[in-house]
């Protein structure tokens, strides 16, 4: 099994475009980390060619000093207590939805956050935080950090918002979730839509357990697609390639044991078939399609949330499947009508695995992206009934090679504009 390398961004700043998806403002992501040779003790997040843009810096002689030594690192700073340590994010005047979320390494007691002098409610290092609306101003918002603990450093300071003013607006009339079905070969097959839009790949460096190589970097989608509302059965396997490799046996439950060149084989039989609407061909996602579709509109660890403490609901994992795939669709959809996202079997998907490319890329860079042009690897993701909560996070990635099998790897297929 394949162990990402890791993906670094030297510039300290990284972006996110706003998105709209069916009528719905999703929030943008600015992630800060902090620098101990910068200028000034600040964050800036600005609005620039229609992209939000963070980036941020920190000095010793800007840190309030509470009686306590200042230590710093080239990734950090630290000191044994935070007092009053003040970030001033510069947020376009019509952002709404405001959180923020601070993660601190060491233990950390009481922290409080104050936004414009008004307290906010207690969190955790990490947890997101709303802002009152009432509480914005237009301009010189300030967040104030007070902790007390040991030798503590601040991790990231992330901010969440939406920006009504910069979404981007799509022509797609289909509504997201969208039922479509199918009749193969006698097998009824569901898929769900997943209209044209933008929105943040990756994980931001707050996400617990996140991997090296989940950078945060916008992803425009120029077209829809439908996507499996489930991941392919033994039963719809079977109807097209005359056989089932699976360990676990049962026509509703996943296919698996099946590598990334078996499944081009059983794309390729599929579209034989003549049976893919008008417009449409069968295809693996790529692997930007399948984290746009798992996250549903979501910018949280998992479609529903932050907390694995719901992911029993939504997912057959280590902690609950007791050692064997599961029937699809027996846990919770998606806001998009997509079951087992997370976890039962993982997915291939069409691309070589590869870095990411920057947040600050070229747009024709970061639209339609189809992975690396060639590699050893390919990708595959969701987590499975082996995987703990690490592994079923929507931002995990893992790889393998293309004739690699597995009981616990499967796969979904989704309908793409061409024939």
């Amino acid at each position: 099994m394949k162990t990402p390398m890791l993906s670094t961004n030297n510039n300290g700043r990284t972006s996110a475009l706003p998105f709209i998806f069916a009528g719905m403002m999703l929030l943008p992501v600015c992630t800060a980390t902090y620098a101990a040779d910068a200028p000034a003790n600040t964050i800036s997040v600005s609005v620039q060619n229609g992209e939000i843009v963070c980036s941020s810096s920190v000095t010793n002689g800007s840190i309030p000093k509470p009686g306590g030594d200042v230590h710093t690192n080239n990734t950090a700073f630290r000191l044994d207590n935070l007092e009053n340590l003040s970030f001033r994010p510069q947020l376009p005047a019509d952002a709404t939805n405001v959180q923020v979320a601070v993660s601190l390494t060491g233990k950390a007691d009481k922290m409080k956050l104050r936004w414009n002098n008004a307290v906010l409610p207690s969190a955790a290092a990490g947890q997101r935080v709303d802002v009152p609306q009432d509480k914005m101003k237009k301009e010189g918002n300030v967040l104030r950090i007070t902790a007390a603990g040991d030798v503590l450093s601040v991790k990231s300071v992330t901010f969440y918002f939406a920006v009504p003013g910069l979404v981007n607006k799509s022509t797609d009339k289909k509504l997201a979730g969208e039922l479509l079905e199918l009749v193969i070969e006698d097998m009824k097959w569901r898929f769900h839509y997943c209209p044209a839009g933008a929105f943040t790949m990756g994980s931001p460096l707050s996400e617990a357990n996140r991997g090296n190589d989940e950078q945060l970097h916008p992803v425009t989608l120029s077209q829809g697609f439908w996507m499996g509302e489930t991941e392919v059965t033994q039963a719809q396997w079977e109807s097209v390639m005359g056989g089932n490799p699976s360990h676990f046996k049962g026509e509703k439950l996943p296919v698996e044991k099946v590598s990334w060149d078996a499944c081009q084989e059983f794309v390729k039989k599929l579209n034989a078939l003549g049976a893919a609407p008008k417009g449409y061909k069968f295809s693996l996602p790529t692997e930007s399609q399948w984290e746009y579709a798992c996250r549903a509109g979501s910018t949280t660890a998992y479609c529903f949330g932050d907390s694995a403490d719901s992911l029993g609901a939504y997912c057959w994992h280590s902690g609950n499947s007791g050692s064997t795939t599961h029937e699809v669709g027996t846990k919770k959809a998606n806001a998009w009508g997509l079951y087992d996202m997370h976890g039962n079997v993982w997915e291939w998907c069409n691309d070589w695995y590869g870095d990411y490319p920057s947040p600050t890329a070229s747009s024709s860079e970061l639209a339609d992206p189809v992975g690396a042009s060639s590699g050893s690897y390919r990708v595959y993701r969701g987590g499975s009934w082996l995987s703990g909560a690490k592994g079923c996070r929507s931002a995990n990635r893992n790889a393998n090679t293309p004739d690699f099998t597995n009981v616990d790897l499967g796969v979904r297929v989704s309908l793409v504009s061409g024939q």
